[in-house]
């Protein structure tokens, strides 16, 4: 089915609008939320090569809620090491970067 589905938390909502270049066996809403918690975690990876600020980050995946992208990808990636902060002894800098361990 080709209508978008619509995704919401107590902060922010997200419109999913299917692929249809992508040819798969069907998936379950769960499976496809599944797969986007992987893969959003190896984008940031691939992403940060270099040093990126969170907001860099956030414009390139597309995420507007800084919290949110905060709580449920970075944060995970840091605590465990996969990314490393620029500046670890200032977490809140306003220069903080962060980088692919």
């Amino acid at each position: 089915e080709l209508k978008p589905t619509f995704h919401s938390t107590h902060s922010s909502f997200f419109v999913a609008l299917k692929n249809i270049n992508y040819s798969s066996q069907s998936l379950s809403d769960q499976d496809s939320d599944q797969d986007a918690d992987q893969v959003v975690p190896k984008m940031i990876l691939e992403f940060c090569t270099e040093p990126r600020s969170k907001r860099e980050i956030c414009e390139h995946l597309g995420f507007n809620n800084l919290t949110y992208f905060t709580r449920t990808y970075l944060n995970p990636l840091l605590e465990a090491n996969k990314l490393l902060r620029t500046i670890p002894d200032k977490p809140s800098s306003k220069n903080q970067k962060y980088v692919r361990a």
